[in-house]
């Protein structure tokens, strides 16, 4: 198997910004999987939740959203794309990473690394 495209949130700012980013995340999503490589989109945790600007919510969900219809899209064909929110551990968020960018069965899954979630409120 190829190598996975490992594709990052950017930092964004401005619905243009956005706009751009997403399409751009699209276009490079296209030909990783034209290629048969495994995708993992690393988003940030805190954007996910709507914890920091619209305008990386807006991406972080969108990236998300992105994700979930290639996966579908893909299904029958074997596509491998998934998201990790990074909640800001880096040696799990790494050990993430590695194990969707082997690729597999697992498509369209969203896994959540860090404790920030588990019943209170970050700080």
């Amino acid at each position: 198997m190829s190598t996975a495209l490992v594709l990052r949130q950017p930092d964004v700012d401005g619905a243009e910004a956005v706009a751009a980013a997403l399409e751009s995340a699209f276009v490079t999503v296209r030909a990783a999987i034209g290629e048969g490589r495994a995708v993992v989109i690393v988003v940030s945790d805190a954007d996910l939740l709507g914890q920091r600007t619209v305008d990386a919510a807006a991406l972080a969900n969108g990236l998300l959203g992105l994700a979930r219809a290639v996966a579908m899209e893909g299904a029958r064909e074997g596509w491998t794309i998934n998201v990790v929110s990074d909640g800001g551990d880096a040696d799990a968020v790494a050990a993430a990473v590695d194990c969707f960018g082997r690729g597999g069965a697992l498509t369209g899954q969203l896994v959540r690394v860090g404790v920030g979630h588990l019943g209170r409120v970050p700080v």
